[in-house]
């Protein structure tokens, strides 16, 4: 059931939060990824915020979801994620394994 299917874990975090705290957020979610680049098994992350600046998007990639697992631990994500569920009015975290991709030419 939670086997890792031959593919990179995505982690998607949304979070919901006031206008007010938006900025404050994408500052805490930005840091969170700068640490998160150092962790064995980092692939890569986004930050999106949307238009209303109510929600936050979190995607990570990672190898395994051994990988993406190590690194709840990490002290420096655990304390920037103490700080966004503190502020955040909802948080939804779910994991995904990629079940096709497509990008434009030329891009990797």
């Amino acid at each position: 059931m939670f086997a890792d299917a031959g593919s990179h874990l995505v982690s998607v975090l949304l979070i919901s939060v006031g206008p007010d705290d938006c900025a404050y957020l994408v500052k805490q979610a930005a840091e969170m990824m700068k640490h998160k680049h150092e962790l064995a098994g980092f692939l890569e992350g986004e930050i999106f915020q949307s238009e209303d600046q109510q929600r936050i998007l979190l995607v990570t990639e990672w190898t395994s979801r051994h990988a993406w697992s190590a690194s709840q631990w990490d002290k420096e994500v655990a304390d920037n994620l103490v700080s966004i569920v503190q502020t955040a009015s909802a948080i939804d975290s779910r994991t995904y394994f990629r079940a096709g991709r497509t990008t434009s030419p030329g891009r990797d």
